[in-house]
């Protein structure tokens, strides 16, 4: 689900923000902040895959 919002938010919302704004690359933090959370949701989903109830410590 983070995926599917992060990639709504840069394909189509993202460059409106730049559109609107008259700033190109004005959106380019918010893009690098989900690059950098993107490792860690994919160790939390590896976790909560493969992590049974009884090994939750």
């Amino acid at each position: 689900m983070v995926h599917h919002h992060h990639s709504i938010e840069e394909t189509y919302i993202f460059p409106e923000i730049e559109k609107f704004s008259g700033r190109p690359g004005f959106m380019d933090d918010p893009k690098h902040q989900h690059e950098e959370f993107h490792d860690g949701i994919e160790k939390l989903v590896t976790y909560t895959t493969t992590t049974q109830p009884d090994n939750y410590r």
